[in-house]
């Protein structure tokens, strides 16, 4: 519990400088070539730009060998990653920006010019022959950071990642190393060690990508990066198969969709699925297909970083809907009523979680930390895993028999869709501020392929009677959410 990501990565790179730490289609980098180039840029950063514990910087990045060495060049530093995904609307960069008041970003865009007001850095481009690289901090030290190691615990940030924000902005959920470790090290849900190879696909803006990156890494395994940009079910196989990938994640949507076509993907030991409700049609088709594959539903959102329970789904198993199981290792997982009580087994009730894993809260916002990070009324200090504060998920639950968690809906408007999670509010939000539309209300439609659909009420009735001008609308409204959300 003591130790920070980058402490426990430079003991791997120790045990094994020469293994193979991270791969990206031809670029490879050794644990020992890893731990150097991040060292350099923590320097660096030190030096140039004065990151310190707590310091916030910002990794607008494609899914690279890059991404890794700014991500732990950052941790090494004492700051905090706060990813920013090159695709997001510059209107909603621009707020993030301003809002985690970032005074540097990095990133391996090809033209980041006018992308951000404040200083750019490159993490370069690999050689992919013997690794060098020409960086504004390739002169620099290539030891680990031994000054103010102390002042750097595991209760410091590690990232902040943004979500969906009813209000109308998106949220900022600071996360600390504590987190991420108790997730990553002796987990009970998967066998992490020096054999593993997990693929990494998931945007690093959603937390997903935590468990890709440093499940792995700080394990002495490896950890393969998907090559393109978009991952493409029919090649997906293909990159499992070659890189003899035995661990990965996907969102309940694609894992899906990847059930129809996963015969060959036979390296794979262990799969987490969730950000939604599973398909159990999907579960039985990729157990009949790949026997030996331990399959498991990995719920929770990300104010307990990546997971707060998991699922180990049994072979042959005859029930009609997944549970999303049993707390992590260091969490405490209540089910209460809306007064605050604790519900018996079998009763609804909302899922609070507290311990390792959860947030610091959200960052400039007090208030609404204030209202889901709440103190815990049945905090015992001799009792095992129990915490002082809670998170308030708002996700309906029930107990079952076998002491496991059923997931049942949402108490607010707050969905899941193809793995976001979206906040209805923000959207309706968005759509108020148009100067031709006096309100709006978004609803979710269809089970398996949702979509979302947004009613509108015009400020001039009487002008939306033709069909061009509803069209128009329409379109203006389309293009005011792309630029936005």
């Amino acid at each position: 519990k003591d130790k920070c990501i980058h402490e426990l990565f430079e003991k791997q790179a120790r045990l094994n400088p020469e293994g193979i730490a991270v791969q990206c289609s031809d670029k490879i980098l050794t644990y020992k070539q890893l731990n150097e180039k991040a060292n350099q840029l923590a320097h660096y950063l030190v030096e140039e730009h004065q990151v310190m514990p707590d310091s916030l910087v910002g990794l607008c990045v494609e899914r690279s060998v890059e991404m890794l060495i700014g991500m732990l060049g950052i941790l090494k530093a004492g700051g905090a990653y706060v990813p920013l995904d090159p695709s997001y609307p510059q209107e909603r960069l621009d707020y993030m920006v301003m809002d985690a008041k970032l005074t540097v970003v990095l990133h391996n865009l090809v033209d980041p010019v006018d992308k951000f007001a404040v200083e750019l850095v490159e993490l370069g481009n690999i050689n992919s022959t013997d690794g060098s690289y020409c960086t504004v901090f390739d002169s620099y030290h290539t030891g680990n950071l031994t000054l103010r190691r102390d002042s750097i615990t595991s209760n410091n940030l590690a990232y902040v990642i943004y979500t969906s924000g009813s209000t109308g902005n998106p949220k900022g959920v600071l996360t600390p190393h504590l987190a991420v470790v108790r997730l990553v090290i002796n987990p009970n849900f998967m066998i992490l060690n020096t054999k593993t190879t997990f693929l990494q696909c998931a945007n690093i803006a959603f937390d997903a990508a935590t468990i890709e990156v440093w499940g792995g890494l700080l394990n002495g395994g490896r950890c393969v990066i998907y090559p393109e940009k978009r991952v493409d079910i029919s090649k997906l196989n293909n990159v499992i198969e070659q890189y003899k990938i035995n661990a990965m994640w996907l969102t309940s949507g694609l894992f899906t969709e990847w059930s129809y076509e996963c015969n060959d993907a036979h390296s794979l030991e262990w799969l987490l699925a969730g950000g939604d409700v599973l398909n159990v049609d999907a579960v039985k088709r990729v157990e009949k297909k790949i026997p030996k594959l331990q399959l498991i539903n990995g719920y929770g959102p990300t104010e307990n970083t990546t997971f707060t329970c998991c699922h180990s789904i049994p072979k042959n198993d005859s029930a009609i809907s997944v549970p999303i199981g049993k707390g992590l290792v260091g969490d405490m997982i209540l089910v209460c009523s809306k007064n605050g009580n604790l519900q018996p087994y079998g009763v609804e009730g909302e899922l609070l979680v507290g311990g390792d894993g959860l947030a610091r809260g959200y960052l400039n916002q007090p208030e609404l930390a204030a209202e889901r990070f709440i103190k815990n009324p049945f905090y015992d200090i001799e009792r095992l895993n129990s915490c002082k504060r809670l998170y308030k998920t708002g996700d309906l639950v029930r107990y079952l028999p076998s002491g496991e968690i059923e997931f049942l809906g949402r108490i607010d408007d707050q969905v899941k869709i193809r793995g976001f999670r979206i906040e209805l509010g923000e959207i309706e939000y968005q759509l108020s501020q148009f100067i031709d539309v006096d309100s709006a209300i978004v609803v979710v439609k269809g089970s398996i392929d949702k979509q979302l659909v947004a009613y509108i009420k015009p400020i001039c009735v009487s002008h939306m009677s033709t069909l061009i001008a509803r069209t128009t609308l329409i379109a203006s409204l389309k293009s005011l959410l792309a630029s936005l959300l």
